[in-house]
């Protein structure tokens, strides 16, 4: 009876921190989520509406050949792999309405995800990207 005692005790504690390191894990991954309830997103057609908005910034996260073989309009460039880094430049806009957009549309999703862990607070996101917006003719630069 003495020697089953004895052996409960260290596997309840194993338990134990094991519980506690899968409640940190999983913890520390939401945190790491895009909260897609924060984000407008948006068709072309309601992108259009905004972009001729004068209060907005257009942040296009593709490579800068993709930016230069076209862009929409008045799009500032900071590529997804740089953007981290680089928060810096446009931490000025946290509380300004940004439009962010890529070319099918993934590369911006983890772009607005760095964007809100760094508390930006009006987001804006063209679904299914730059692709999507010409194929709908609108235009580019």
């Amino acid at each position: 009876m003495q020697i089953i005692q004895k052996c409960k005790r260290p596997v309840f504690a194993f338990d134990l921190i094991l519980f506690f390191i899968i409640g940190i894990v999983c913890s520390s991954q939401q945190s790491d989520s895009l909260d897609l309830s924060a984000i407008v997103q948006l068709t072309p057609q309601d992108a259009s509406e905004l972009v001729n908005d004068t209060s907005v910034t257009i942040l296009d996260v593709r490579t800068i050949n993709e930016y230069k073989v076209g862009h929409i309009g008045k799009a500032i460039v900071i590529p997804v792999q740089e953007l981290q880094e680089r928060v810096s430049e446009i931490e000025h806009l946290k509380n300004s309405k940004v439009l962010v957009y890529c070319r099918t549309g993934v590369r911006s999703k983890k772009a607005l995800q760095i964007l809100q862990q760094n508390g930006f607070s009006q987001l804006y996101h063209l679904e299914k990207g730059i692709r999507l917006w010409t194929q709908e003719g609108f235009k580019i630069e």
